[in-house]
């Protein structure tokens, strides 16, 4: 399978390779227009009308929303592995949601281009919640992608004069049970929607991004990375093996430098509703010779033998997976939701930065798992950029220890191997990687994980007393900086490890 696409500031030209013929298309890089902040109307997931709210103009940022208009293609695997287009020339208008340093000046020339989960039923961006205080510091650009139908719903709902010209196309051919919406929100707000030009709206938002375009989001400012990054079912992974080689700039550049994963399965979504996810054992499912850098970081009770494979440095197939032992699926630091008046107007139950469940889980009255993994996603995409700007390799970790699908654990109840941390090595509690309970909200206990504190006698058996702790953990601490795991700035921040 072949893709090619060469961008000019007017047009993305598309050339699928089938079994028997090249078809070529021609694609127009999509418009935009300014969605105007105002007294009575903010965009949906605003830095500042989050739970926990963030002052943009405070760090020297500022942040826009805009729709974005274009047409895209809806494609198909074929019998012989090749993609082929289905349908052609469907009409989307979705938004983006930048958020940039004010003075271009200022700008890194990186930036981070986050898409959308739909598991939520609304737009959640994981990947910000992890990388947040890394990118601002960093002075890099942020853009948050919507790119299903049933979270344009969701915005609509919020604010319909504000996004009333959002739309995905309907389906055009039915294929199975409409997705049902993860809320039972009215019908009326949420009709079937082709989720398929998923695919052609990642690769053209890339290209805007880096479009000559006097009016596109980033104009006036020097764009030299783009990176793509989401939390998914396999989204991501699956746009990664099917058109992430393929496409380019017209000046041979590809649309997207590197890939920063977080958890998601394996390379299986369909390519559209009417295919079927590809088969385990399917070597499709694997990520491989994405062209460009690929790091995938996974959490201890996400993590699958399915998906994993060797870590390379090979020209076309640079790859890394880290796997993280105390961090989980669902964090304190991954969902920091809209706030509550914002959710209800969505349609969404008051759903709670301290809490993402609508229900209880076991045990009761434990906290969000606050493993530090936003340290971890900092090193990583620093490590990631120097990879694609310098060519130097990432450090490789160990996958974490298992016995057939049962993860094997040390005599504290962690899991051993993966990527090691003081937290894990140092420990003062036992991490438990999954929760007890269900319902049937689109969120599954079994995502969370949490911490147990070890007895003061255990604790005082293992260390001695808290200076001999916070010595030991100071170490493992300077360990990681020596391993290019955690930046300098991040582990000065770390003052004090977990009291005791």
């Amino acid at each position: 399978m072949r893709l090619v696409r060469a961008v000019t500031t007017a047009a993305l030209v598309l050339t699928v390779a089938t079994a028997s013929a090249q078809t070529r298309l021609v694609v127009t890089v999509p418009a935009t227009t300014l969605l105007p902040r105002t007294a009575a109307s903010h965009p949906f997931g605003a830095a500042d009308a989050m739970q926990q709210p963030l002052r943009l103009d405070t760090r020297g940022y500022v942040e826009e929303e805009y729709a974005v208009s274009g047409v895209a293609q809806v494609y198909g695997w074929n019998a012989d592995g090749t993609v082929s287009v289905r349908h052609r020339d469907l009409p989307y208008t979705t938004r983006i949601l930048v958020r940039r340093p004010a003075d271009p000046a200022r700008f890194s020339g990186t930036v981070l281009v986050d898409i959308g989960n739909r598991g939520a039923g609304f737009d959640t961006f994981a990947v910000w919640g992890q990388l947040a205080s890394h990118l601002l510091s960093h002075r890099h650009a942020y853009v948050a992608i919507t790119v299903f139908g049933n979270n344009i719903g969701a915005l609509r709902m919020f604010d319909h004069a504000r996004y009333a010209a959002l739309s995905f196309p309907p389906p055009p051919e039915p294929c199975g049970a409409p997705r049902r919406d993860a809320w039972n929100r009215p019908d009326e707000w949420f009709p079937p929607a082709e989720d398929a030009i998923r695919w052609d709206v990642i690769t053209q938002v890339g290209a805007l991004l880096r479009s000559s375009k006097a009016s596109g989001p980033l104009a006036g400012y020097d764009v030299q990375r783009v990176y793509g990054s989401m939390q998914s079912g396999g989204d991501l992974p699956t746009y990664i093996n099917t058109f992430s080689r393929g496409v380019r700039l017209a000046d041979g550049r590809r649309v997207y430098d590197a890939f920063l994963i977080k958890d998601s399965g394996g390379s299986r979504m369909p390519l559209n509703d009417c295919d079927k996810p590809l088969a385990a054992g399917d070597p499709r499912r694997v990520i491989h010779d994405a062209g460009v850098p690929v790091v995938q970081i996974v959490t201890e009770n996400s993590v699958s033998p399915a998906i994993r494979r060797p870590d390379s440095d090979l020209a076309g197939d640079q790859f890394r997976l880290y796997e993280v032992p105390g961090a989980s699926h669902f964090d304190r630091w991954q969902y920091n939701y809209p706030r509550i008046d914002d959710l209800a107007a969505a349609g969404v139950p008051p759903l709670t930065d301290h809490w993402t469940f609508p229900r209880e889980c076991r045990p009761a009255g434990v906290a969000m798992n606050d493993f530090p993994l936003p340290l971890i996603f900092a090193g990583a995409f620093a490590n990631l950029d120097a990879w694609v700007r310098q060519g130097v390799a990432p450090p490789r970790a160990p996958r974490i220890a298992m016995d057939g699908d049962t993860i094997v654990v040390d005599e504290t109840g962690i899991a051993r191997g993966g990527v090691r941390s003081p937290w894990v090595d140092v420990p003062v509690a036992t991490f438990h990687s999954r929760m007890e309970g269900g319902g049937d909200t689109p969120f599954r206990c079994d995502d969370n994980g949490y911490w147990e504190p070890l007895p003061a006698a255990r604790l005082t058996a293992m260390y001695g007393s808290a200076r001999s702790y916070a010595e030991r953990f100071r170490k493992a601490l300077a360990q990681m900086v020596a391993g290019r795991w955690l930046t300098k700035e991040d582990a000065e921040d770390v003052k004090e490890p977990r009291p005791w």
